[in-house]
């Protein structure tokens, strides 16, 4: 009995110390999701950090988004990259694709397609679509995989589907790389119009590259039947969001056509 009373004694001792660390971890993560509802962004970054530190996920995956979205002190890319890893490497699909864009575009990070690969596919094997469409890419051409033109169609197939599922529910960046899917023959046969139908969907959404899309389609003429006019009016809508494309393609048409022809 002399020997059992010590180590239950450290057992109850290691419980109410596992407790109050826990106890302690659930309170910062959850001052910090009042924080970020608050938009204290600041405050709600100090509160996930701390819960991060001590092992929760969830706070992780805050930290994560945060940094993504800009908000708060780790708004700057290095720390950024830091949560963002942390939280692929906790198993987070979205978390692995972002991670693997950082890598492929070197933000935060080295420029690293080998590991932007390896990413892409550690979400792509959790079901995701825009992580399928992004590894497709690299089989298509042979980059850092071996070019496998079936794998690739197999690849974009799939999130093509993905991808109707979510345009049929009126998601407009879904519906405008579905629309993409369609005019490329990416996992669908082309289709035009198929095409040219979800990128005004998305386009009437605001959507500015949807926006972009019709008007090119529309200023080039090629698959479509060309309206310099109607062009001009999509592009002007995506000009005026700052896509610099449309910028572009408005300023050849002025350049081209003379002043202004987009609809009024």
């Amino acid at each position: 009995m002399s020997i059992a009373y010590p180590l239950t004694r450290k057992l109850y001792l290691a419980i109410v110390f596992c407790g109050a660390s826990f106890s302690a971890m659930a309170d910062s993560y959850d001052d910090g999701l009042m924080a970020f509802v608050q938009g204290d962004y600041q405050n709600a970054a100090k509160h996930f950090e701390s819960a991060a530190m001590s092992g929760d996920s969830g706070a992780t995956h805050m930290l994560s988004r945060m940094s993504h979205e800009g908000k708060g002190s780790i708004a700057n890319e290095p720390k950024a990259f830091k949560w963002n890893k942390q939280a692929a490497q906790d198993g987070v699909a979205h978390m692995q694709f972002t991670l693997a864009e950082r890598y492929r575009n070197g933000k935060g990070t080295q420029r690293d397609l080998d590991q932007a690969v390896h990413w892409y596919q550690k979400a792509a094997q959790q079901g995701h679509h825009i992580a399928m469409e992004k590894l497709a890419y690299f089989y298509e051409h042979g980059e850092v995989v071996e070019r496998n033109a079936k794998i690739a169609q197999r690849l974009y197939g799939i999130a093509a589907s993905e991808y109707d599922v979510h345009a049929q529910k009126g998601d407009p960046a879904a519906q405008n790389a579905l629309a993409s899917m369609y005019e490329n023959a990416k996992g669908v046969k082309f289709n035009i119009t198929a095409a040219v139908s979800w990128y005004k969907k998305a386009a009437l959404q605001d959507h500015a590259l949807a926006q972009y899309n019709v008007g090119r389609l529309l200023m080039e003429g090629t698959s479509v039947e060309q309206n310099i006019a109607e062009a001009s009016y999509w592009l002007e809508k995506a000009a005026n969001q700052g896509l610099l494309q449309a910028q572009a393609m408005l300023a050849q048409i002025k350049q081209e056509y003379g002043t202004s022809v987009a609809m009024r």
